[in-house]
């Protein structure tokens, strides 16, 4: 089979370079506009996620349009217009399942859960939602902003752990000298620290305020998240080393 050649002038080739360059700069700059009009939230997300497709969308028929002017009717015209819309289509097929697959990932790896605080791309705030395309937050201010999960991968996420509220709480408590004061103290921590509502973050303090008679008295510091368990805590301790 012969193949028919394809002729075309150079200004017409030129015409198509020159209307690319400024389908270019068109795409630019309207991506540019709509960016600073909408600089943050739920519209900044929507542009940034489907702006990509539009832009596969407006080259795809231009790449026609400019096939058809160079070569008119021939059938060249045809078999590379297939091979266009074939390549168009995967693009768009990876453009419809990239958050999905991304966010099969994310939920995967299980390194968030609901409820926690977050900053990533400049946004702070708590997770509210897993979707399967979008993560959902919500900001201080109670705006709700979807973030797609493509856009996440490669972007540095902080994860807040906020500091724990403590109450601090002193007594003074009687214990026989039969073991000394390191040995003694060393058991008194380990049964606070076993104890539900003892503080994580801040070690309970153990001091000697004097010793006689055969007896040491203590003074112990503990440290809890809320004052109503510090009487348990006492009566728990008392009942294992204290002296009636």
């Amino acid at each position: 089979m012969n193949l028919q050649e394809i002729a075309f002038s150079k200004y017409a080739l030129f015409a198509c370079i020159a209307a690319a360059l400024l389908l270019f700069l068109i795409l630019r700059i309207v991506k540019r506009l709509l960016l600073r009009l909408c600089k943050n939230g739920t519209r900044f997300n929507t542009i940034t996620s489907w702006m990509p497709a539009v832009e596969i969308l407006l080259w795809t028929m231009f790449v026609v349009w400019m096939i058809e002017f160079l070569s008119g009717n021939n059938y060249l015209y045809s078999l590379a217009l297939f091979g266009l819309f074939a390549i168009a289509m995967a693009g768009f097929m990876w453009f419809s399942l990239r958050d999905y697959l991304a966010g099969a990932i994310f939920r995967i790896n299980r390194a968030f859960n609901l409820n926690e605080t977050i900053t990533t791309m400049g946004i702070t705030g708590v997770i509210k939602s897993f979707r399967s395309r979008f993560l959902e937050l919500e900001t201080k201010k109670g705006e709700t902003i979807f973030i797609p999960y493509s856009k996440i991968f490669g972007e540095v996420i902080n994860k807040s752990h906020p500091a724990e509220k403590v109450q601090a709480y002193t007594f003074s408590m009687k214990v026989h000298d039969t073991d000394d004061f390191k040995l003694i103290s060393e058991k008194i921590l380990i049964e606070i620290l076993n104890q539900p509502y003892a503080s994580l973050s801040k070690d309970p303090s153990i001091y000697l305020s004097q010793e006689k008679d055969g007896f040491m008295e203590l003074e112990i510091t503990l440290y809890s998240p809320e004052n109503k368990y510090f009487p348990e805590m006492q009566h728990r301790i008392e009942k294992v080393f204290g002296v009636k």
